[in-house]
């Protein structure tokens, strides 16, 4: 009677969604991750003001291009502010100590961040290339997800890709 109560509470527990491998104890390689997000933000934040400069330049020759340049621009600033946010966020917790759970939600609001700017900037991508009537392959159409909203990732997985639609490319350069 008392194992078969035991056994039905393991298993409710693990059906039930509760996590049962660890995290905690595990700080320090969260802190390296956000750290490593903040970089890649950086890095790919550098990547875009350079598509805006030539984006800039097209634009001056249509009003078109000139509105998806402004817009580009609006998600360049939230790029920017969230490799400031990023930025901060790992200097809070690098000075004051962390929490598992902190740390853990932090991460995942800055990858989303980040997935968000992408999106952003590949839905500009997408309209300057079909003002410019360029086809995207569709091997690099669905980048960033596309369609679908949710997808599960590793949180080591390199999310560019080898066949990234550019500026360069939408504009036909």
């Amino acid at each position: 009677m008392r194992l078969s109560f035991v056994s039905i509470f393991v298993v409710l527990f693990v059906v039930s969604g509760c996590r049962t491998y660890g995290g905690y104890g595990s700080e320090e390689a969260t802190l390296i991750e956000i750290g490593d997000v903040v970089d890649d933000a950086r890095a790919s934040l550098a990547l875009a003001e350079d598509e805006a400069i030539l984006l800039e330049r097209a634009a001056v020759q249509s009003a078109e291009l000139n509105e998806l340049y402004a817009a580009y621009m609006a998600v360049i600033g939230q790029h920017v502010g969230l490799v400031e946010h990023g930025a901060g966020v790992l200097a809070d917790f690098s000075e004051e100590g962390s929490t598992y759970r902190g740390l853990s939600r932090s991460l995942g609001a800055l990858v989303s961040e980040v997935d968000e700017v992408n999106i952003g900037y590949d839905r500009i991508i997408a309209d300057v290339a079909k003002q410019s009537g360029i086809a995207i392959p569709a091997s690099t159409a669905g980048r960033t997800g596309g369609d679908a909203r949710y997808k599960v990732a590793p949180p080591a997985y390199n999310r560019t890709s080898a066949t990234r639609f550019t500026m360069r490319d939408a504009l036909g350069i």
